[in-house]
């Protein structure tokens, strides 16, 4: 985690990536995000700036269900993550469907990644 902790402290960009299973991120990303906890601290309980300073966030994720419900449980981790880092930008890539549709070939994903090369 030091690792990540200082590539997180040194870069402008996160961009996190991961399978919707259940309605959530994956555990492996979980594990990872759940360790930001020491950054929600030092902002929230300590009252002290975060030496990060993203100007862009962006979450990836696909998930097999046509259902669009099944990123909420993710949506709801990003918006903590926006909340935390107060990226200037921030954005989510959601590419449903995916038990039938492949990722790369998913035109609403694709849509919503050219929109945000746009901005």
């Amino acid at each position: 985690m030091h690792k990540i902790y200082k590539a997180l402290e040194q870069t402008d960009t996160l961009i996190l990536s991961s399978p919707i299973y259940f309605g959530a991120l994956s555990n492996e990303l979980m594990q990872v995000i759940n360790r930001f906890q020491r950054y929600y601290a030092q902002k929230y309980v300590h009252k002290k700036p975060l030496n990060i300073k993203l100007k862009q966030l962006i979450l990836v994720t696909s998930a097999g269900s046509k259902s669009t419900q099944m990123f909420n449980g993710a949506k709801l981790t990003y918006d903590i993550l926006v909340s935390l880092f107060n990226p200037d930008t921030h954005h989510i890539v959601k590419a449903s469907n995916t038990d039938h549709i492949d990722p790369i070939n998913n035109d609403e994903a694709i849509k919503q990644i050219e929109q945000i090369k746009k901005r």
